[in-house]
């Protein structure tokens, strides 16, 4: 059986190193393992992947701390720390003909301590690199789950619109002039803020217009008369501004409602305009 770019296979080469060296001569596992940039050693990118689905083809197991052990037995060195790269001197790339010269060491009845350090090395850097991929694995999880939430509630939030639209469409069938009362009341509400906004910067220190203690008693009336609550009944609103103490009366038929000439208020002095909603009778 012939493999891409392979020589006919030498009866002396042990079986191991063959298979090895088919396996990162193939240009179709690349992904999972290739030769080195200097074609002198080879590279195991993902030990995970490679186990699963490239080791069982050529060997009888899937297990990478025993191939890592097979290697040390025939001599290969691990030439980089932080990646599954490995060498061999007569393990080149076109140069099968040297395969021969890789020999099995032979078996120690007491292995020495660089061999048990070594042995302990390599399981330990595989055991790394099992917590490092179940790491990730947990990560993945925990950030899946995360946007599941998520989406439950947005879709919750979602449901519930039709809903409060449903809610709102009824009182409107009930009662019509809910909605057109909570306009003006929205409508009311902003102009409200626009005025006490401007209220504030007229009486801010860095304000470029004077401030005296009479132009804040104009300001705090005016904010009590915009303060007054809203009333259908536009007669309970006028009575209420009259009795705040500003000078507001209903007077004759005829009589406008406004505040007394000794009393400007800062609108005038600053060129604003006071307007008022024919449905409350209110300063706004």
């Amino acid at each position: 059986m012939m493999f891409y770019g392979m020589e006919e296979p030498n009866n002396s080469v042990a079986p191991f190193v063959l298979k090895t060296y088919q396996m990162v001569n193939d240009p179709s596992t690349d992904s999972l393992i290739s030769w080195g940039p200097n074609n002198n050693s080879f590279i195991v990118f993902d030990p995970l992947d490679f186990s699963q689905r490239l080791l069982p083809t050529y060997f009888k197991h899937n297990n990478f701390s025993s191939f890592v052990r097979q290697l040390n037995t025939y001599g290969f060195r691990k030439v980089d720390p932080d990646k599954w790269e490995f060498a061999n001197e007569s393990f080149l790339r076109g140069q099968q003909h040297l395969l021969d010269n890789i020999l099995r060491r032979k078996n120690q009845t007491h292995p020495t301590h660089h061999t048990l350090i070594s042995k302990l090395e390599d399981e330990g850097e595989m055991e790394k690199a099992t917590l490092s991929e179940l790491a990730q694995l947990q990560q993945e999880q925990r950030g899946m789950e995360e946007e599941i939430q998520g989406m439950g509630q947005r879709l919750r939030a979602t449901e519930k619109k039709p809903e409060k639209m449903m809610a709102l469409l009824l009182k409107v069938m009930e009662n019509p002039d809910v909605l057109s009362r909570k306009m003006v009341e929205k409508e009311a509400r902003k102009r409200l803020g626009e005025k006490r906004r401007r209220l504030a910067r007229i009486s801010s220190p860095s304000s470029s217009y004077p401030s005296n203690t009479r132009e804040e008693e104009d300001m705090a009336k005016i904010n009590s008369v915009v303060n007054i609550n809203m009333n259908p009944n536009p007669m309970v609103n006028m009575a209420t501004a009259t009795s705040t103490g500003m000078g507001i009366g209903t007077g004759d038929m005829n009589s406008n409602i406004g505040l007394p000439p000794d009393s400007l208020v800062p609108e005038c002095y600053y060129n604003s305009e006071m307007t008022v909603l024919p449905a409350w009778g209110a300063f706004v």
